[in-house]
């Protein structure tokens, strides 16, 4: 009889046969994760009376979980996560007094947790996330002195938290998320020094912080966001060093931040949005080297915004919006050279635009409205090529908008309104299709769109234009003496004329067409692969799909689209933009030949030529393929392979290239 089976990670389909159970019932360990098993879950299950390990997670079961899993009297570890189950959690699994793990969570179950949880003694980890349960947390969790891991977020739980939930102090993962839960946070957390994770985030907690919560040395993430949490942040939060995430946003916290912050060395996430924390923002923020994403955005903070934020040098993501911040915008904001977010809106800084914004290259999204900034908007914003929203509305600018910010081909959202903007829009999509609220409220803006004034021509233009004139009629009197001499060149010169244009006609490339109009050739992408349909889909990768696109011109273009996950979003676009940074520096005859790429609203694209003959994968998977790439080809390709990662780390010398982008 065996004891043992054990088939994870494989692709074993069907349903499980309940005859089998009768046959097993010898069986101490059954592991089946992580398959495609579908129907029910066998409620003869329950005959496998020597059972200590049950693991069915990460398949697909549907159904309620059969009760007779509570006559399994040994079992140790019960997994059944990730399926679609349904129902209640049965009480009989609180017979199982010997379990240690209980793993529930990402199903679709439903009613209350069973009131004889707190039999479970022995128990070390309870994952319950994300379904759908409801009610109260019974009590006698508090029971559970070995407690390490409790899970509880993503469901519709209610009532207060469990005061004695880290009883022992052994609890070391504890996530509560998105549920409704009141009252205090428990107080046995304060003294809960083995603490390594806390997210109470989304509820209607209430109480002081500074009273509920300790000192960690071990804590990683911590996220109380959400609720209606009073009282000061403690200085001592200062030793929480291996702190990576703080999220106290959308509470009711006041006072000063603690200087004694910017000792989180490994902090990365920072977010105190939406409270009501006054004084000023401590220089030591500076000192914070991991730090990406700062948000100190809708509180009351004051004075100036301190230089050593410049300090910061992987920061992607600064909001100190809706303060009452004065002073200037730091110039020193340009040594943040991987920022993506910058809003510093609705506050009272003066002076003038830093031209050294236009530095920030990665900038996505630029918010610096509802100031009282002055003099002109700075030229070098048009090198933001990847910029998506501008929002200047609201200051004290004066002088045109300069004609370079055409070249913000990213460029979706604008707003300029209520300023002393004067002289014509610059003519690229965006300005033109732009509403008119997007330019009200200022001195004399005009352009070639309805809602604004024609810009009229200067006397200097206008002296030009007779001068113009005369020109023409010279030119076309001359025309009527020579009528003859241009008939006679063209016959001299018309076979000439067509081998010049079959030869411009065969130089032409792929180059020639994206560099003409970027729009066209989004359009005809968009037609060639009918919106990105499945049957032009050639290739998958782990961002995203790539498709064959040939063009009415008869172009043949590899289009690869990235999957739009807004919450992997950030990693995303690191991905996008450190491909095109790549490429467009690059050229090597073993590295296909990127053409260019488009950052749309809707689309995120990378266009490259276009391989024939596919993957070298494909070719190899097909027995013809295989055989045509004979051995020499296959170390011929090595070759290649291994000539092009040392141009990229030895040889390559980033070199001039024209714009290649499409919008």
């Amino acid at each position: 009889m065996i004891n043992l089976l054990y088939i994870p990670y494989n692709l074993i389909s069907g349903e499980l046969d309940p005859r089998l159970f009768t046959n097993w019932t010898k069986l101490i360990n059954l592991g089946l994760q992580s398959n495609n098993l579908t129907g029910r879950i066998p409620p003869q299950i329950g005959l496998l009376s020597n059972l200590e390990e049950l693991a069915l997670l990460e398949n697909q079961f549907v159904g309620f979980i059969p009760s007779e899993i509570g006559n399994l009297k040994n079992l140790v570890g019960l997994a059944l996560s990730s399926n679609y189950l349904i129902g209640h959690i049965p009480p009989s699994l609180g017979n199982l007094s010997n379990l240690r793990s209980l793993y529930l969570d990402s199903n679709q179950l439903s009613g209350t947790i069973p009131t004889n949880i707190g039999t479970w003694r022995k128990l070390v980890g309870l994952l319950l996330l994300q379904n759908y349960l409801s009610g109260s947390v019974p009590q006698g969790i508090g029971n559970l002195s070995s407690l390490v891991h409790l899970h509880l977020r993503d469901n519709n739980l209610s009532g207060r938290l469990p005061q004695q939930v880290c009883q022992r102090g052994l609890l070391q993962t504890f996530t509560a998320s998105k549920n409704h839960f009141t009252g205090p946070i428990p107080i046995s957390l304060r003294n809960c020094t083995g603490l390594i994770r806390l997210r109470l985030d989304l509820n209607k907690l209430i109480g002081n912080i500074d009273e509920h919560v300790g000192v960690y040395p071990n804590l990683t993430h911590l996220d109380l966001s959400d609720n209606r949490l009073q009282g000061e942040i403690p200085p001592n939060w200062g030793g929480f060093q291996n702190l990576m995430l703080l999220n106290l946003s959308r509470n009711m916290i006041s006072g000063r931040i603690p200087p004694e912050l910017g000792q989180l060395a490994q902090l990365r996430e920072f977010d105190l949005s939406s409270n009501q924390l006054v004084g000023e923002i401590p220089k030591q923020l500076g000192r914070l080297p991991a730090l990406f994403f700062l948000s100190l955005r809708d509180n009351q903070l004051s004075g100036q915004i301190p230089l050593e934020i410049g300090e910061l040098s992987n920061l992607k993501y600064l909001d100190l919006s809706t303060n009452k911040l004065v002073g200037q915008i730091p110039e020193l904001l340009e040594d943040c050279s991987k920022l993506e977010y910058l809003r510093l809106s609705n506050n009272y800084l003066n002076g003038t635009i830093p031209y050294q914004i236009g530095n920030l290259v990665f900038l996505q999204s630029l918010d610096i409205s509802k100031n009282s900034l002055t003099e002109e908007i700075p030229t070098q914003l048009g090198k933001l090529v990847v910029l998506e929203k501008l929002n200047l509305s609201h200051n004290e600018l004066r002088g045109s908008i300069p004609s370079s910010l055409s070249n913000m081909i990213s460029l979706s959202s604008i707003d300029f309104s209520y300023n002393n903007l004067e002289g014509p829009i610059p003519d690229s999509d965006v300005f033109q299709r732009a509403s008119e609220a997007a330019f009200i409220n200022n001195k004399g803006l005009c352009g070639e769109v309805k809602f604004l004034p024609l810009c009229n021509p200067s006397p200097r233009h206008k002296k030009e234009d007779k001068k113009f004139v005369l020109v023409i009629v010279v030119s076309l009197l001359a025309a009527l003496l020579l009528v003859f001499i241009p008939v006679a060149i063209f016959f001299l010169c018309n076979r000439r004329g067509q081998e010049k244009g079959e030869s411009a006609s065969n130089r032409e490339d792929i180059f020639s067409l994206l560099n003409f109009d970027g729009k066209i050739v989004y359009g005809d992408i968009i037609d060639a692969t009918e919106d990105f349909n499945s049957s032009y889909c050639i290739g998958v990768g782990a961002t995203g799909c790539v498709y064959k696109a040939e063009l009415a011109t008869g172009h043949v273009l590899a289009i690869k689209k990235l999957c739009p996950h807004e919450e992997e979003e950030v990693e995303r676009l690191k991905c996008f933009r450190n491909e095109i940074q790549v490429l467009t520096e690059i050229r090597h005859r073993n590295i296909v030949r990127f053409h260019g790429f488009c950052s749309h609203q809707q689309h995120k694209l990378l266009v490259y030529k276009y391989m024939e003959r596919g993957s070298l994968a494909n070719m190899l998977s097909s027995e013809e393929g295989a055989r045509e790439l004979d051995w020499v080809k296959r170390i011929n390709v090595i070759k290649g392979v291994a000539h092009a990662m040392a141009y990229l780390h030895h040889d390559c010398i980033p070199a001039h290239n024209p714009s290649r982008y499409i919008k």
